[in-house]
């Protein structure tokens, strides 16, 4: 993951019933508000969670156990490199397509690069929105969490 920021979240439950909850609630078959907003998969010491919708951020979260024996969540929140690869594939085949077809008009490349820039800023405004999102979740989940950022 690329443009990663990394939080330490400690819960008030346990490693197993939070995974459960997330588990549950995300990827169980009842109805719920949350069920429609994540996708990924829960495993056995963590999970990987994207909020559908709002950008390519994703969230990847890993239980560790500190000096005094307590688990705590060691959240990274990042772009994969396969949305990465992606988007510049996709911005590749439009510059391809603009240099084949609008050779000398150079007010469309003006045009489809100031597409291109607000995409961008779309794309990290939808990102702050998606990690507004998750940790509203989180604390959802345990009202009694505390989140700390970790410096990198």
């Amino acid at each position: 993951m690329i443009f990663r920021s990394k939080y330490r979240i400690r819960f008030s439950k346990s490693k197993e019933i939070v995974l459960e909850n997330i588990k549950n609630s995300i990827f169980g078959s009842s109805p719920n508000r949350f069920a429609k907003k994540f996708n990924g998969k829960v495993f056995e010491n963590g999970f990987k969670v994207k909020v559908l919708g709002t950008g390519l951020l994703t969230f990847k979260g890993n239980f560790t156990v500190n000096k005094n024996n307590e688990e705590n969540l060691e959240l990274s929140v990042g772009i994969g490199y396969l949305d990465i690869f992606l988007c510049l594939l996709g911005l590749c085949f439009l510059l391809f397509i603009v240099d084949k077809n609008y050779e000398e008009d150079y007010g469309v490349v003006i045009v489809y690069l100031g597409l291109f820039i607000f995409v961008i800023i779309s794309s990290y405004i939808s990102s702050k929105k998606s990690k507004k999102i998750f940790f509203n979740y989180l604390e959802n989940l345990d009202k009694s969490y505390e989140i700390s950022p970790l410096k990198k």
